[in-house]
């Protein structure tokens, strides 16, 4: 695919964020800083995302040239263009959120493309850069900063880690990322730290060792202690309802009424992290899934084959989790038995018998899933609602109706 290609088609079609930037040889990091920066808006949101008019995107990139012809994509021509938002999102979806996470990385000849936002966490890993050739040199070394006014001015080209240091990289932005969070929480300002949240989630599933875990543990410890019992985690929650969400910001959705309910059910401190961290990994199984038949716009077919598939992603998730060897063993039971129901009708394996762990995720999972997804557009957004549509799960032997009262008192 390339530009050429994209002004062949009709000007009034729409586009996926993913597709465009197909086209457009970007990463889906730099596609965001251009539609930003260059004021196309997303016309239409649906179940697979974002959607652009083909037109704008055309206009914009020839508006960019001086000389009449098209400049480049997805070189240094970017790297100029200060980022206003890098959301690192991908919503391809069946049924749910799908797609590898690993997708958004840019990766070339084994080395990994960083987002411009994201230069200043790394000091410990050496970024490079491409030189002539495309020859990958040293911009910088190991266990040295950037000077900060090289990066506030946009003087930096567009810099890469080895993929052999990806596991040490990760954890050094998370670590870095769990800093700017624990400022959030100490300023009470909870919509800066959700979306470092979605960024930290997001940062983890590209790499889901057991050291890039346990630090994104730390997240939501720090959290959990600093996270106020008055919350209005449905406002919070409602700020990314439809904005292209994607798997991360669900997570953390999650992850958010879980300790709303936690902590107005008066859970201690240890129990609350450990439940709040199950919810934030319950889907991250869907990050490994591999659907067949994908179309160029992203579009998962919805047949028998790929619904199979989909359901793997419940013990894939727990599987993960295991390679960590928490020490709550509980943990990967909100991955396992979120979509299993007490009456039998849930996958992936049909059991009455389910856990707390798995009760309480399933059900927040459920209501949180509703917000913005529900196939009756009359709740859509309407917590009380959506809420009456749980109690009639309740009614029917899905949920638990004793923790349905209690999570319904937890969001008032």
């Amino acid at each position: 695919m390339k530009f050429e290609d994209l002004k062949s088609l009709p000007e009034n079609q729409y586009l996926s964020k993913f597709l465009a930037a197909k086209y457009l040889n970007m990463t889906i990091f730099e596609f965001d800083d251009f539609v930003t920066n260059h004021g196309i808006h997303c016309h239409h949101i649906d179940k697979f995302g974002d959607k652009f008019k083909i037109s704008e995107i055309v206009a914009a990139i020839e508006n960019r040239t001086t000389d009449g012809t098209v400049k480049p994509i997805g070189d240094s021509g970017m790297d100029k263009l200060p980022p206003e938002r890098a959301d690192n999102e991908m919503s391809q979806e069946l049924y749910s959120y799908t797609v590898e996470i690993s997708h958004l990385l840019a990766q070339e000849d084994g080395y990994i493309q960083i987002p411009r936002k994201e230069i200043t966490l790394f000091e410990k890993v050496p970024l490079f850069q491409k030189g002539t050739n495309n020859q990958f040199v040293l911009y910088k070394p190991a266990n040295s900063r950037l000077p900060d006014e090289r990066i506030t001015d946009y003087r930096c080209p567009v810099l890469y880690y080895h993929d052999l240091d990806q596991a040490d990289a990760l954890v050094e932005k998370m670590t870095r990322y769990n800093h700017i969070l624990s400022s959030f929480l100490n300023e009470c300002n909870l919509a800066g730290a959700q979306k470092v949240l979605v960024d930290i989630f997001t940062s983890a599933v590209v790499n889901t060792e057991p050291s890039v875990l346990v630090e994104m543990r730390n997240s939501v410890d720090a959290t959990v202690r600093f996270y106020p019992k008055e919350t209005n985690t449905l406002d919070m929650m409602c700020n990314v309802i439809g904005l292209g969400k994607g798997v991360s910001e669900h997570s953390v959705n999650i992850m958010g009424l879980a300790i709303k309910f936690c902590k107005s059910n008066e859970y201690s401190i240890e129990d609350t992290v450990d439940i709040a961290f199950s919810a934030l990994l319950h889907d991250i199984g869907k990050t490994k899934l591999e659907f067949h038949g994908i179309s160029e716009n992203g579009i998962v077919p919805a047949d028998e084959e790929n619904k199979k598939i989909f359901q793997q992603h419940c013990e894939l998730g727990a599987s993960i989790i295991d390679q960590c060897n928490f020490s709550n063993s509980s943990i990967r039971l909100g991955a396992l038995e979120h979509h299993e129901r007490l009456d039998g009708s849930g996958f992936p394996t049909g059991s009455k018998k389910l856990s707390f762990y798995g009760q309480l995720i399933g059900m927040i999972h459920f209501f949180e899933s509703q917000m913005d997804n529900s196939s009756d557009v009359h709740i859509q957004g309407k917590p009380l609602a959506i809420l009456k549509r749980l109690k009639q799960e309740v009614d029917a032997g899905k949920y638990n109706n004793q923790l349905f009262k209690q999570f319904a008192y937890s969001l008032l």
